[in-house]
């Protein structure tokens, strides 16, 4: 009878550890996303990979305009609406360069609906990324 109770306790002990610990990363502030858009602007020059580029038909280059506005307006991943479901697929995705971030954008029917932001260093390596978030905002905002 002591043994089922020490076990009972030590699983109710193990649940509101793990509890405690999830509502912590859950919870936790962002590291970059803030950084990323004080220090970025409609004005920020974008680059995209060449095979985005000629895909989906958007120059390879120029600002990010409204897309900037757009992405700012992120939220939690939870909150995830792709605009076409049956159109979701694992690898459809766009990265967009900006100074030492990379977005990268999972997209749907021409619509980003999820963002992850890398920050880079001088040799292109990883230094810091962000937690997922939620967005709807069309490709075509680029350069716009």
């Amino acid at each position: 009878m002591v043994s089922r109770f020490k076990s009972i306790y030590l699983l109710y002990i193990f649940g509101a550890v793990w509890l405690i610990g999830m509502s912590i990363a859950l919870f936790r502030p962002d590291p970059i996303i803030d950084q990323v858009f004080n220090e970025l602007t409609i004005e920020s020059e974008y680059e995209l990979h060449r095979f985005s580029s000629v895909k989906y038909k958007f120059d390879q280059q120029g600002n990010l305009g409204e897309m900037y506005l757009c992405l700012s307006k992120y939220r939690g991943s939870s909150k995830r609406k792709p605009k076409s479901p049956n159109d979701v697929a694992l690898g459809k995705f766009v990265e967009i360069k900006s100074k030492n971030y990379v977005f990268r954008l999972e997209i749907s029917a021409g619509e980003a609906y999820k963002m992850e932001i890398t920050e880079l260093d001088e040799q292109e390596e990883v230094i810091n990324s962000s937690n997922s978030y939620a967005v709807n905002c069309e490709l075509a905002l680029l350069n716009s």
